[in-house]
């Protein structure tokens, strides 16, 4: 059992409640943003989908902002599954790495909707003064799932198969914002004036993924 699932076991029926109407407001606000896009969705748009009055919603959430960051949270958990799979494979830090950079690329492959919200984060980010308190503890746990990635890299310093002359956590940190940069060139960028030769393809992903891998593996 992860500390989220114990969490939820742990709430109280009117709680229970409030976090079921949360999540029906993110499932229908997930569904525009995908099929509409973020910005020519509104609030009202919202409410409308989750069949609740607009002051309603309000309550739940203080902008379409806070929704889009929840929307994004779902998507990291689904994420995150992919990788603790990935964990499980290899002999060491270093092969459980390589995993977690094909399982990675798999996820956005398969739904590009959460790499183009990974990037909004990445390049617009979120005002977090301006959202409502739930946010505090949606973040924590994404910090926890962080440093669950992080351990691996420690484990690979520990059985000497990555360098331990680098800081951990922003080499993770690293690891994984300059895999999505390429994996959004691949995936979401088209260039319709591009000839085969000069578009990015999965064999640039799996490239610069080795080339990684590369500069961080321990030397013998």
């Amino acid at each position: 059992m992860t500390a989220e699932s114990g969490q939820a076991a742990s709430l109280t029926r009117r709680e229970r409640d409030r976090a079921r109407r949360r999540s029906d407001i993110i499932d229908a606000a997930q569904d525009l943003f995908f099929s509409r896009g973020f910005e020519k969705t509104t609030m009202n748009d919202i409410a409308r989908m989750a069949e609740l009055g607009k002051p309603t919603l309000y309550a739940y959430f203080k902008s379409k902002d806070e929704i889009l960051f929840h929307v994004h949270m779902k998507g990291d958990e689904l994420k995150m599954e992919l990788l603790r799979e990935a964990m499980r494979k290899g002999h060491n830090g270093y092969e459980r790495l390589r995993a977690m950079g094909y399982a990675y690329f798999e996820f956005y492959q398969q739904n590009p909707e959460y790499l183009r919200i990974q990037a909004n984060w990445d390049y617009r980010g979120y005002d977090f003064d301006r959202f409502g308190d739930g946010v505090g503890e949606a973040y924590r746990i994404w910090r926890m799932r962080f440093e669950e990635l992080c351990r691996v890299y420690s484990d690979g310093v520990a059985d000497g198969s990555l360098r331990g002359d680098l800081d951990v956590s922003r080499t993770v940190d690293f690891f994984f914002l300059t895999l999505r940069t390429i994996a959004n060139q691949v995936i979401l960028i088209r260039d319709p004036n591009a000839t085969p030769l000069d578009s990015p393809d999965e064999g640039t992903y799996f490239d610069y993924l080795k080339l990684f891998l590369e500069s961080i593996r321990a030397r013998q």
